[in-house]
């Protein structure tokens, strides 16, 4: 006899601006399709830029909330 566990709540907290966590989404995906029957999936959205001044990433290229659709990020 198999014994049905809770399902454990798993928390993804993820940065809009970040390059790193929009290339972690395909993994992320398949992971969710693959175990999400295991746990609660919820995605938290957070940034750690109190201001945009403070945005010093690669080329610079993200000056204020408008310059992410002039980006070099054109999958925002």
């Amino acid at each position: 006899m198999i014994k049905h566990l809770p399902k454990v709540d798993l928390y993804y907290v993820s940065d809009p601006i970040c390059s790193h966590c929009w290339g972690l989404e395909p993994q992320l995906n398949k992971f969710v399709s693959q175990y999400g029957h295991y746990f609660n999936f919820h995605t938290v959205m957070g940034g750690i830029l109190k201001t945009w001044d403070e945005f010093v990433g690669g080329k610079r290229v993200l000056f204020n909330p408008l310059s992410i659709l002039k980006s070099e990020y054109p999958f925002i």
